[in-house]
C-alpha cells in the first residue's frame, strides 16, 4: 500500500498509519481537514431515512409519532418517565425507531412496533432475550435494552421498546465509506462482534438475523449532544478508530430462539446472510450465526457482500438461485450434512446425486483478491484461510466464536495509529429518493 494520505494531506511514515488506509487507490473524497486537536475529519454524505407514508397510519399499522410529540406510556403509574421525540432514525419490518428525550435530558432509541399480533409477539420476544442477555452483567458489545411500555393510540396499543441511543450502524459505513480502515480497525470490529456472539451462544440464544444493519457503533456523549441540537440539514457522526475506544454493538433480537440443541424452528435469517442448512433443513443452531458472521467479516475487510439477494420472494425458487451462488463462489455444496430434517427443496438441488455444484470456482483466489485493496499479501491469504472456517457447509464443522477469536488473523498489527477520527455526515434529500439503512436499529427490516 501507498504511504500518501488523500489530496492535501502530510506524508505519513510506515510507522505512522492511520486507522483509515491511507492508499489513494480508489480513495474518493480527501479528507476534510485537520482538527485543533490533531485529528484528520473524513466525510461521508449519506440519505436520512424515508419518510413515513400516510398509508403506514392505518388502523392497525403505527401510532401517528411527529418530532416533538410527547411519548406518554399507556400506564396508571404517574412516576412513568414521558419522552420527548427529537428525531426519526428508521425503519424495518415490524417497527419504526425515534430519538427520545426524557426532562432530565437522558437519550434514548425508541422502538414502536405496529399494533399486530405477529409484531406484538416479536417484540415480547425480543424483550424476553433482553431480560436473559442483561440479567447479571451488561455485555460491552450487545446494544443495552432500558425497559419497555406501551402506547395507545386510540384504541390499539402499541409496544415501544427503549435502547441507548447509538451512532450509525456498520451497514451504513460500509457502504457508503470509500476511505480504507486500517486492518487493526477491522480486526478490532470483528473481535467485538465474536465476543458478543460467543457471550449470547453461552446463554443458549441463537441471534438468527446476524447482518451489518443490526451492528452498531458507539458515539461519544459529546456528538449525541451536537445531533440533537443541530439545526441545519445535516448529522455529522464522528468515530473514533483507535481500536482501544471503538465500541461495536450487536442489537436486534426479535426473530432470536433460545434452545441448548438443534431444533425445528421456521425462522430464518436475511437471505444474503443465511446458512445452507437454513435453505435446505427445517433445523436451527447455533452454527448459523457463524456462517452469518463469516459473510459480516468479508463484507468488513472487502466491502463487498459475499453473495447478493435481489428476489423479492422467499419461496423455493429463490432458494435454489442463493444455493446456487453459493456453489458458484465456494464450490460443491455436499448432500449428506443436510438429509436430516430437510426441506422439499432438498430433493430438488440433489436428487440422488452427493452434491450440488456449478462450475469449479478458485476460491482461495478469488478471497484473496477481494481483499487485496485493503490487506497485504499474507493478511489477504490468513484472510481466506479464516474464512474457510465460518463458511464450511457441514455446520458441525463450522467455527466456534470463541475458537474464532483466537485466529492469527485476529492478531494485531504492530503499528501505531496517528489519526482516529472518522465523519459521516447525513443530509437531507427528496423523499423520492431511494432509501438507504437506518443509523439505529433496522427494528427487525425486511429485505431478505
Amino acid at each position: 500500500m501507498s504511504e500518501q494520505s488523500g489530496k492535501g494531506t502530510e506524508h505519513v511514515s510506515p510507522m505512522d498509519w492511520d486507522p483509515i488506509s491511507t492508499d489513494t487507490a480508489d480513495q474518493g473524497p480527501s479528507p476534510l481537514s485537520i482538527s485543533d486537536e490533531g485529528y484528520q475529519l473524513y466525510k461521508i454524505e449519506s440519505h436520512k431515512p424515508y419518510e413515513i407514508s400516510e398509508c403506514e397510519y392505518d388502523p392497525g399499522r403505527l401510532p401517528r409519532i411527529i418530532l416533538g410529540d410527547v411519548i406518554r406510556p399507556d400506564s396508571q403509574n404517574s412516576n412513568m418517565d414521558k419522552y420527548k421525540v427529537l428525531k426519526y432514525l428508521g425503519r424495518g419490518g415490524f417497527a419504526k425507531v425515534w430519538l427520545s428525550e426524557t426532562k432530565i435530558g437522558e437519550y434514548s432509541a425508541i422502538k414502536v412496533t405496529e399494533s399486530d399480533k405477529y409484531f406484538r409477539e416479536a417484540a415480547e420476544r425480543e424483550i424476553m432475550f433482553m431480560g436473559i442477555l442483561q440479567k447479571f452483567r451488561q455485555h460491552n458489545n450487545i446494544v443495552k435494552f432500558l425497559g419497555c411500555f406501551a402506547i395507545k393510540n386510540d384504541t390499539v396499543q402499541h409496544m415501544a421498546l427503549r435502547f441507548e441511543a447509538l451512532g450509525p450502524n456498520l451497514d451504513h459505513i460500509l457502504d457508503r465509506s470509500v476511505q480504507k480502515f486500517h486492518p487493526n480497525v477491522m480486526k478490532t470490529i470483528i473481535k467485538q462482534l465474536l465476543e458478543a456472539l460467543k457471550y449470547i451462544h453461552r446463554k443458549f440464544i441463537i441471534h438468527v438475523d446476524i447482518k451489518p444493519s443490526n451492528i452498531l457503533i458507539a458515539i461519544s456523549k459529546e456528538n449525541m449532544l451536537d445531533i440533537v441540537h443541530s439545526l441545519g440539514s445535516t448529522d455529522d457522526y464522528y468515530l473514533d478508530l483507535n481500536y482501544s475506544k471503538l465500541n461495536v454493538k450487536l442489537g436486534d433480537f426479535g426473530v432470536s430462539v433460545k434452545t441448548r440443541k438443534a431444533c425445528q424452528s421456521e425462522h430464518l435469517s436475511t437471505c444474503a446472510y443465511r446458512a445452507p442448512e437454513s435453505f435446505l433443513t427445517t433445523t436451527i443452531d447455533f452454527p448459523i450465526d457463524l456462517w452469518s458472521m463469516g459473510c459480516v467479516i468479508h463484507k468488513i475487510v472487502t466491502r463487498k457482500p459475499l453473495f447478493t439477494c435481489g428476489q423479492e420472494k422467499d419461496d423455493e425458487q429463490h432458494g435454489i438461485a442463493h444455493l446456487i451462488k453459493m456453489a458458484r463462489t465456494l464450490g460443491p455444496i455436499p448432500a449428506a450434512p443436510f438429509r436430516t430434517s430437510s426441506r422439499p427443496v432438498y430433493e430438488e438441488v440433489f436428487g440422488k446425486r452427493n452434491s450440488f455444484s456449478r462450475g469449479n470456482p478458485f476460491v482461495r483466489g478469488n478471497f484473496v483478491e477481494a481483499a487485496a485493496g485493503y490487506l497485504e499479501a499474507q493478511e489477504a491469504n490468513r484472510f481466506y484461510n479464516f474464512m474457510q472456517k465460518f463458511l464450511e457447509y457441514d455446520p458441525k464443522k463450522r467455527i466456534t466464536a470463541a475458537m474464532a477469536n483466537e485466529d492469527e488473523f485476529l492478531h494485531p498489527q504492530k503499528r501505531r495509529f496517528i489519526i482516529r477520527r472518522y465523519i459521516i455526515k447525513k443530509r437531507q434529500v427528496n423523499p423520492d429518493t431511494k432509501p438507504e439503512v437506518a443509523s439505529q436499529m433496522s427494528a427487525g427490516d425486511n429485505d431478505i
